[in-house]
């Protein structure tokens, strides 16, 4: 069966993660450390453990977090991981035994380890704080999505415990179904620190969780105002369809001034100019988890404050002196069990059902739908967020491959990029062979199409716009070939190049600039100059393997290249 495995290699990683500030390409790319493969089906690790038909698998953060390298050597979840692993734990199924449509609560806890009795966690309800992820019939493993062992759900076929399962209620679609994992992370989040009556609460973040959040906390608390601190645009609509009474710009210094206006306070300048409120928000939900998020949310925090952190991201140095100035608390929030809601104690995964059937729909989050063969443009969707508006992105093993290369939307159209060639980091049409080499669209041996390539790690920043001056980039280092930088490209007699396989080159001119910054890469006997100008985006188009408000702000500022002498 196909599915999408993560094999732990230190040089897979490497290469990927250089190249990934050339291309962001690199981290789906064949020798990327994670690719769509043929498994054999593994044996059940229990006799009592059951197989489940796929019938499409939710990409969660933290898949794509993995995928993309976002994380650190010193984090203490290696401890608790086994490889290789199948991705995915967000899902809906049909069990083979029965037939019956079901969701997937991951924890590998006792359980489905088969250790009896459980531990005191697991005993009760609370599956993440197991004692014994490293014990019972499964190697080292928190949950399905990191276990040799047991196969993730971005696959044809998984297995799971039947412990693990829930059924899905008639009147729930599969679409509401499938987001049952996030919406219970987030359920957990909200319980950890209830709003309290009469003071206003922040979501802090533009993803699934943080949505999932604002639609709880306004159908658990409805007397409750609730802010969100979001990206402007459909993020921020988005929002505001979910329940939201205000959204707030998402921007650290903007986000403290918005707040303290709507607090009616004066803020607190400090010499470092970041100024700081002492009245705020009772809680913060922070559905990021990165050093500025969790700074921000300590500058803005009303005394006496909590702060619920539920994302993750690399640590790093921040200003924390409110936290004890103000006597804030700062909850971790990871995970679900069996949760209590307005005393009613059960799984989170059923009070989600519930509250489905009560009218929460938070399905509007599902922006891309993908086969799983085209898992890359899946993760490379969520990785442009900010250009394709990908919120939730499922994958669909038994979809059928579109022509169209952009993932359905919910309305099964093609998403933004839809029917166009695949366009890189110098907007080309193509695709790799095996040993790395551009694959040209046209007649074999078609002299008006040429490859240029380049090693990896070598001061691409300069051809993207970072530095001034001149890059030369050789064939590659260490005996790494290097990777693909152009395709498609058609060399005019008067020596300009005309972009993309799709159109004849005299249709696809790139007209030099005005008034270059010349950047230089070696291309066996000629060069490429890449020059600075205005172009239109279908033409051309590329940017590093980040993306951020800057690059948005400038999104129609490309490099465009002609061959020159040199």
């Amino acid at each position: 069966m196909k599915a999408l495995v993560f094999r732990h290699s230190l040089a897979r990683e490497a290469i990927s993660a250089i190249g990934g500030h050339v291309d962001r390409r690199a981290y789906v790319a064949p020798f990327a450390p994670v690719r769509l493969t043929e498994v054999a089906e593994l044996p059940l690790p229990a006799p009592d453990w059951v197989r489940v038909d796929t019938l499409f698998s939710g990409l969660c953060g933290s898949d794509v977090k993995q995928i993309l390298l976002n994380g650190s050597r010193d984090n203490p979840l290696t401890a608790l991981v086994s490889f290789p692993h199948v991705l995915g734990h967000e899902v809906v199924g049909h069990r083979t035994d029965t037939g019956e449509r079901v969701v997937l609560n991951p924890w590998l806890s006792c359980g489905p380890r088969g250790i009896d009795p459980p531990c005191p966690a697991c005993a009760a309800g609370r599956y993440p704080w197991c004692r014994n992820f490293r014990s019972g019939d499964l190697p080292t493993s928190i949950h399905l999505g990191n276990c040799a062992a047991a196969v993730g759900a971005h696959a044809e076929r998984f297995a799971a415990h039947p412990s693990q399962l829930f059924p899905i209620p008639s009147d729930v679609s599969d679409e509401a179904a499938v987001l049952a994992d996030p919406v219970s992370v987030s359920l957990r989040s909200v319980l950890l620190a209830p709003p309290p009556g009469g003071s206003p609460v922040l979501v802090y973040g533009s993803g699934t969780l943080a949505y999932a959040a604002i639609a709880l906390l306004r159908h658990l608390y409805p007397d409750t105002e609730v802010w969100a601190a979001t990206r402007p645009g459909a993020r921020a609509e988005l929002a505001t369809r979910l329940g939201a009474h205000a959204v707030l710009p998402s921007v650290p210094d903007e986000l403290v001034d918005s707040v303290a206006r709507r607090i009616g306070t004066v803020p607190l300048s400090p010499w470092s100019k970041r100024d700081w409120l002492q009245d705020g928000p009772a809680v913060v939900y922070d559905t990021i988890g990165s050093t500025e998020t969790v700074e921000t949310s300590l500058r803005l925090l009303a005394t006496g404050g909590t702060l619920v952190v539920s994302g993750v991201e690399p640590p790093k140095r921040f200003e924390w002196t409110p936290l004890y100035f103000k006597e804030l608390r700062v909850i971790g929030s990871n995970g679900f069990g069996i949760e209590t809601v307005h005393g009613v104690a059960k799984h989170a995964m059923e009070h989600y059902f519930d509250f489905a059937a009560a009218g929460l729909d938070l399905t509007p989050v599902i922006t891309h739908r993908f086969p799983l063969d085209r898992w890359q443009e899946a993760v490379l969707a969520l990785k442009d967020s900010r250009r394709t508006g990908a919120v939730k992105v499922l994958l669909e093993p038994r979809l059928a491959m579109a022509s169209g290369r952009g993932g359905r939307g919910r309305r099964g159209g093609r998403g933004r990029r839809g029917g166009r060639g695949g366009r890189g980091l110098l907007g080309v049409t193509g695709a790799l062979g095996r040993d790395g080499r551009a694959v040209v669209p046209g007649q074999p041996g078609r002299r008006d199409f040429q490859a240029f390539r380049c090693g990896l790690g070598c001061g691409l920043a300069g051809v993207l716009g970072r530095l001034p001056g001149e890059v030369l980039l050789g064939q590659g280092f260490g005996g790494v070939p290097g990777q693909v930088l152009a395709r498609g490209f058609g060399q005019r007699p008067d020596g300009r190049v005309a972009v993309g396989g799709d159109a004849s080159p005299a249709d696809r001119e790139v007209p030099a600039a005005a008034d270059p910054r010349r950047h230089v890469l070696a291309a066996g006997p000629r060069r490429v100059r890449l020059d600075r100008g205005a172009v239109d985006h279908d033409q051309l188009e590329g940017e590093a393997g980040h993306h951020d408000d800057a690059h948005d702000a400038d999104r129609d500022r490309r490099w465009i290249g002609h061959l020159v002498p040199h």
